[in-house]
């Protein structure tokens, strides 16, 4: 005969297995004390199980329990996950595309791509998610993103990457900086500057060090941020410089710092679709995926922006210099 058990019963023995109280159990549920113990009871009566060792202070599993709390999460997991496909497959029957989007990307380039994509498909809505790289592969490959747009950063095996632009690295400079303007830079030119570098565990820094550590070379930041405008903010103030991918600096960002293509060496990162290897791409999400390649294209390589400028004579005499204290 099987056992009835509904998801009110796996969340409440699983909610209170995490916190070992009913109380914090049942507020986190947002249900009554009494309807969580009532919940627990059936469950052991349905089980002809004892799943909880009952004390004045403290809530313990038993053996059988513990050995029981795994399946219970797991059942929890498998129907959230099928909840999400049902939910994803109904949003896209009614004409919706799911991307997933480096935020830096997104700022510059989604503006265009969507205006372009509501011109050509009226009918069609599009939600962005966007994230940090390792989140967005993991939303691809649930299926709760069609696909993402990316870095070539930890592609898993259940994925597929497909490039669409080189994003080189560039000098990030005080507009008044000496070597403002310069069309190159040399990587020994700034690197014992003081450098404001993006945090660890990113897919930019964890680059620059690879590529840096092959010519016996690092970075010793003096400050560390883990977003563009706060590091373009801070070597706008001439606080020091930076080196990121071109393509994370929106255009008008460029307005306040000037840039130059980085040398000796040069770095660069591809940017492109990440999609499952075992889901066919959706004809919504596939002229959406076509529209982006079409723009982020036309942006080409790295051009430095006139709007900049060269810095006359006072300026290039303006060099940074390391800030006392910090020797």
């Amino acid at each position: 005969m099987p056992i009835n058990l509904g998801l009110r019963h796996y969340r409440a023995f699983v909610a209170i297995a995490r916190s070992g109280s009913f109380r914090v159990a049942a507020d986190n549920l947002r249900i009554s004390q009494p309807a969580l113990s009532v919940a627990i009871r059936q469950m052991e009566e349905k089980l002809d199980l004892t799943l909880f060792n009952r004390t004045t202070r403290r809530v313990e599993l038993t053996p059988i329990g513990a050995d029981f709390l795994p399946m219970a999460e797991r059942v929890l997991r498998d129907f959230e996950a099928s909840a999400t496909d049902i939910r994803s497959a109904a949003l896209r029957k009614r004409g919706r595309v799911i991307v997933a989007c480096l935020p830096s990307i997104g700022v510059r380039f989604m503006p265009e791509i969507l205006n372009r994509f509501r011109i050509r498909h009226p009918d069609y809505a599009v939600q962005i998610l966007d994230d940090a790289t390792k989140d967005m592969m993991v939303r691809v490959a649930r299926n709760e993103a069609d696909f993402c747009i990316s870095s070539n950063w930890r592609i898993d095996q259940e994925l597929r990457f497909a490039p669409i632009l080189e994003d080189h690295y560039v000098a990030v400079l005080p507009r008044a900086h000496a070597l403002a303007g310069t069309p190159s830079i040399r990587w020994k030119e700034i690197i014992d500057q003081p450098f404001i570098a993006m945090a660890q565990g990113t897919h930019t820094r964890e680059l620059m060090d690879a590529a840096l550590s092959k010519k016996r070379m690092a970075v010793y930041p003096f400050y560390i941020a883990s977003q563009i405008q706060t590091i373009v903010g801070l070597v706008e103030a001439g606080m020091g410089v930076s080196a990121l991918p071109e393509k994370t600096l929106p255009v008008r960002m460029q307005d306040r710092i000037a840039i130059s293509r980085l040398t000796d060496p040069a770095m660069s990162r591809m940017i492109g679709f990440t999609t499952s290897r075992h889901r066919p791409l959706p004809a919504a999400a596939g002229s959406f995926m076509e529209i982006c390649r079409e723009v982020m294209q036309e942006a080409g390589d790295f051009r430095r922006t006139e709007r900049a400028g060269r810095p006359g004579k006072a300026d290039r005499s303006a060099r940074l210099t390391r800030p006392r204290g910090l020797q």
